[in-house]
């Protein structure tokens, strides 16, 4: 599912590229970011392109380093080592399993990796058994097939509250109310998605690290 919905936003992308190429220039620069200093009307971005130090100059800088998950996994010397350890799924080695092999394969967590993980070895015909560990044991839920109806939300953000729990009652509240239409949350997410960012923006610090800490596992020590 993920590397299908990767390969939908990259064509997405592609084609607004496309569409507006007399307007545009985009590049990527596969380096790493060692430092970024802010000025008062732009910032200075220095790069490492294999030992040499670059900069670059940008009048603004937007951090898309991924979700702050902390479902970390530490993994002891000897499993990183083990070449019967893949770390990355989307990389050639899951494709380098033996179909026929009869022995078992464990994927740590449950989540769209571990699906993703699935589909890969069944698309290879592998024969073998598949044990998945999860604190949870709860797959990622597909999306009703019915159209479930709108659940109508206000569209001003002070009419919400400041904190994680207040905002999760609200919500509910508003699905019990309409609950008599058919409503799920399904229709409570899709009414929501246009004001997350704005709700999100209005939280303390205090709550963000809240939310953080409720929707993240604990971390994993492994080592043979």
């Amino acid at each position: 599912p993920r590397k299908l919905y990767g390969i939908y936003i990259e064509k997405i992308f592609s084609d607004i590229l496309k569409r507006n190429k007399d307007k545009v220039t985009f590049e990527v620069i596969r380096s790493s970011v060692i430092d970024i200093h802010h000025g008062n009307t732009s910032s200075v971005i220095t790069i490492d392109d294999a030992g040499e130090k670059r900069k670059y100059c940008a009048h603004h800088v937007v951090f898309a380093i991924g979700f702050p998950s902390q479902k970390t996994v530490v993994l002891g010397k000897k499993v990183v080592e083990s070449r019967r350890y893949i770390s990355n799924i989307f990389d050639s080695s899951i494709h380098k399993i033996d179909s026929t092999n009869t022995s078992s394969i464990t994927i740590l967590g449950s989540g769209l990796t571990a699906v993703d993980a699935i589909m890969m070895l069944h698309k290879n015909n592998y024969k073998g058994k598949i044990v998945c560990l999860s604190r949870h044991g709860v797959f990622p839920q597909p999306h009703t097939k019915r159209v479930s109806p709108q659940v109508f939300l206000s569209r001003n953000e002070n009419d919400y509250p400041n904190t994680v729990i207040d905002i999760f009652q609200t919500l509910q509240k508003n699905l019990l109310q309409q609950s008599y239409r058919g409503a799920t949350w399904v229709g409570v997410m899709d009414s929501l998605r246009p004001m997350t960012q704005s709700l999100w923006k209005r939280l303390p610090d205090t709550e963000k690290e809240y939310f953080f800490q409720r929707t993240s596992s604990h971390s994993l020590e492994i080592d043979f």
